[in-house]
């Protein structure tokens, strides 16, 4: 399992972008726009095999965790633009939804080996 903890560290960190966006392909669909929703899923579909084919030949599996949350995070932060080109507000959390978060507890955890 140690061989694939890169891989699913970078993966961690597309699918943070996901949740921190929040749910604008939702908002999008539901709203009446899904085609920008469709429109963001083939841009992000698109991008992906363009990196997977020039990154998993060198990186293996690296490649393939960086090409895949690429397209998360490239999906979700074209989501979170027209979300608020559309609709005028931004869908990230601001500051204040962090206060409560116990970065050092997290650190902690995430640095573990046993």
């Amino acid at each position: 399992y140690i061989v694939g903890t890169s891989a699913l560290m970078l993966l961690l960190f597309g699918h943070f972008i996901n949740v921190l966006s929040g749910p604008v392909g939702r908002t999008l669909t539901l709203s009446g726009n899904g085609w920008v929703h469709f429109k963001n899923c083939i841009i992000a579909i698109i991008l992906s095999l363009i990196m997977a084919i020039f990154l998993i030949p060198q990186n293996f599996i690296i490649g393939a965790a960086i090409s895949t949350s690429l397209a998360i995070i490239i999906k979700n932060l074209l989501g979170v633009f027209y979300v608020h080109r559309l609709f005028g507000f931004i869908s990230l959390p601001n500051r204040k939804a962090f206060s409560n978060l116990k970065i050092k507890r997290i650190n902690e955890i995430l640095s573990h080996r046993n």
